[in-house]
């Protein structure tokens, strides 16, 4: 058996797919723990949306800070992982062939979807509803549609990746980009994921037809089902660490750190 030794340049910019979806995971877990501790009157009827959350300064300020700081890792991590589908298309699909060019439009918009939500998530977090409604609904929809819309995108191409079989066992990852094994996975998560989604839109438009919003059970699992959805769609990014770290271990120039150890 053969394993390639540790590589730290691979090792730290598969780590920063990790970085954004702690930060922001995090955040919000802080954000409803903290409102609940200064509202406790508020949260005994119901529990906080995170736009409600962000309606205090004292909580709306330090969140807005912190997504600020997530945004560059979310492109960097945004920007490897379409390293890799490229690679992937040029890898799977004749150059120059009607189904290359297709599956390369649909790439970029795939990503451009991504910019969309973390252009969405730096405008609610820095226009709470009640500074500026309109602006935080924008952010608010551009988040979740361009998260939802990404994921389910990126997610079919795996599984038409996934579908072409897997390289030669030779092929070096810098050839094909994306395992075949994690493709597959991968297109499951992405169906699930878009599923929560759309079960959150439907229970966050039918709370007011419905006459739900001052019920306690009701509004404790709209809040979970908002954090479930945010999460999932950060986490997905993070199931691309495996493909970013051996690309860029197998990449030109980006040798194994001496530290390392080969196992033969």
């Amino acid at each position: 058996m053969n394993t390639t030794a540790f590589s730290a340049t691979a090792g730290l910019r598969a780590a920063c797919l990790a970085v954004a979806p702690a930060m922001a995971v995090c955040s919000m877990a802080w954000a409803h723990l903290r409102f609940m501790e200064l509202h406790p009157q508020l949260t005994a009827i119901r529990l906080p949306t995170i736009s409600r959350t962000l309606s205090s300064a004292s909580i709306g300020d330090p969140f807005a800070l912190v997504m600020l700081m997530t945004a560059p890792f979310l492109i960097l991590s945004v920007w490897q992982i379409r390293r890799l589908f490229i690679t992937a298309i040029n890898f799977h699909y004749e150059r120059g062939s009607a189904a290359q060019r297709r599956w390369m439009l649909a790439c970029h918009a795939g990503f451009s979807l991504q910019m969309l939500a973390t252009a969405g998530m730096i405008l609610l977090s820095q226009f709470p509803s009640a500074r500026d409604p309109a602006l935080h609904l924008t952010g608010s929809y551009s988040l979740f549609f361009g998260h939802a819309a990404s994921i389910l995108l990126t997610g079919y191409f795996c599984r038409c990746i996934a579908a072409t079989g897997a390289p030669p066992p030779d092929t070096p990852q810098t050839s094909f980009g994306l395992s075949i094994d994690m493709c597959v996975r991968r297109w499951h998560l992405a169906v699930c994921i878009t599923g929560l989604a759309i079960a959150y839109a439907i229970v966050y438009y039918m709370r007011h037809p419905l006459q739900l919003t001052h019920n306690y059970p009701f509004t404790a699992f709209m809040s979970a089902l908002e954090v479930a959805v945010i999460s999932a769609f950060l986490l997905y990014l993070m199931t691309f660490m495996a493909d970013v770290y051996r690309f860029w271990a197998a990449a030109p120039g980006h040798a194994p750190s001496n530290g390392g150890s080969a196992i033969h």
